[in-house]
């Protein structure tokens, strides 16, 4: 089943904290890492604000979305979802997240937004349509409290779209070891496998739809493609030809006269 057809590949697969500990420096909850890591993310999303268009779209398409929605954003980054949206619908977008350099962000953006603990959602309850979370979960320390708030923001036909990393993926090899090792923070990220599922499960959700997407993301050169991925994932250890050359083993891409385009994938769960 292909939830976005406009490049995106899906296949159905069934193969919280994270915590980074180096000499001099820890970095354990979602908002002490991007609060040390966050401008740096933000000005990947400046360089190629459209890099990552169809992660988002497939997101947004996969929620079936009306008009009049309330949708919420969990966690938002800097609130890049909302260039998305479906420009034919009224959707009221609410951003939600912990870190203080996103928050940062979200200055003249189209939105309603909270610097808030996932754990505590600031959003009455039965108060949204549709809620998304995109490769956020895996660097929270409590997964099931959060999933519990979600469901409780939740109306009774709400849907939930999670866009995870699949544990096992080559995305989690990239992760958790190409750039665990180019960048000082680390990254160990807890990814979608069945205890993930389970978390979901238990919080009160079915899972409709359980599927490993593949798409790219799309640059205008390698020099950008290169750059970009430095930045988002802070790769302070790293140098252009080592971030290419990461990608290449571990990801793939492919560079021809309308760009480059680096393969990605990720789980998505669609649950009620």
């Amino acid at each position: 089943m292909a939830l976005l057809s406009n490049g995106v590949v899906s296949s159905v697969a069934h193969p919280g904290a994270i915590a980074f500990d180096r000499i001099n420096m820890m970095f354990v909850t979602y908002d002490e890492i991007f609060d040390e890591r966050g401008e740096s993310y933000h000005r990947a999303m400046e360089l190629c604000p459209d890099a990552r268009r169809r992660e988002f779209r497939l997101a947004v398409d996969s929620l079936a979305l009306k008009n009049g929605a309330v949708l919420c954003d969990i966690p938002a980054g800097g609130g890049y979802l909302i260039d998305y949206l479906p420009p034919t619908l009224d959707i009221w977008l609410i951003a939600i997240d912990p870190s203080e350099v996103f928050a940062r962000q979200w200055h003249g953006v189209r939105i309603e937004s909270h610097l808030a603990s996932l754990q505590d959602l600031p959003i009455a309850d039965a108060a949204c349509d549709a809620v998304v979370s995109i490769a956020g979960l895996h660097h929270i320390d409590d997964r099931p409290s959060v999933l519990r708030e979600i469901r409780r923001i939740l109306r009774p036909d709400g849907r939930l779209c999670i866009l995870e990393v699949a544990a096992g993926s080559p995305v989690d090899a990239f992760l958790n070891g190409f750039v665990d090792a180019h960048s000082s923070m680390g990254h160990r990220g807890r990814f979608v496998d069945d205890s993930f599922r389970a978390d979901l499960q238990t919080a009160g959700f079915r899972i409709e739809c359980d599927e490993l997407c593949r798409y790219t993301w799309d640059f205008s050169s390698e020099d950008d493609m290169a750059e970009f991925v430095r930045l988002l994932f802070g790769l302070d250890k790293a140098g252009r030809d080592d971030v290419l050359a990461g990608i290449s083993r571990l990801l793939g891409y492919e560079c021809g006269g309308d760009g480059c385009r680096m393969n990605w994938a990720l789980q998505a769960l669609i649950a009620t």
